[in-house]
């Protein structure tokens, strides 16, 4: 009963129930080359963008993400990679991917370019992706 009159006080007070809180902005992450991708999702935080996702490997090479976040007016503002994947089985093998990449400007970063990059050529494909 306690409670009841708890709750209902809260509500009395507040003048309704608390509102939900914001969730942060994603956008998909897509970057392919031949049979090796990268997918996932970056979440933009206040200060930082998270990279979650999966690189698929294909068999004898070595890949990673690399990202980087920028402000408005695209300035570099911090940097991160996923460190290098390789695959050195007959088959295609996937590995988790989680980079946190700083953004310590005020309202966080405005956007993140990504690359997929091979232990060759480097940068073999690229995507950006805003707030």
């Amino acid at each position: 009963m306690a409670s009841i009159v708890t709750a209902a006080a809260s509500i009395m007070i507040t003048g309704g129930a608390v509102p939900a809180l914001a969730a942060f902005p994603t956008r998909d992450i897509s970057l392919a080359y031949g049979n090796s991708t990268a997918t996932g999702e970056a979440t933009f935080y206040d200060r930082s963008v998270g990279i979650a996702g999966t690189i698929r490997v294909t068999s004898g090479n070595c890949r990673r993400v690399y990202g980087q976040t920028v402000d408005t007016d695209g300035n570099i503002l911090s940097y991160g990679s996923s460190g290098w994947k390789c695959n050195s089985t007959s088959t295609t093998q996937n590995y988790p991917m989680s980079i946190n990449i700083l953004a310590n400007v005020r309202g966080g970063a405005y956007g993140v370019i990504l690359q997929l990059q091979d232990d060759v050529n480097g940068e073999i494909d690229r995507q950006g992706l805003y707030r």
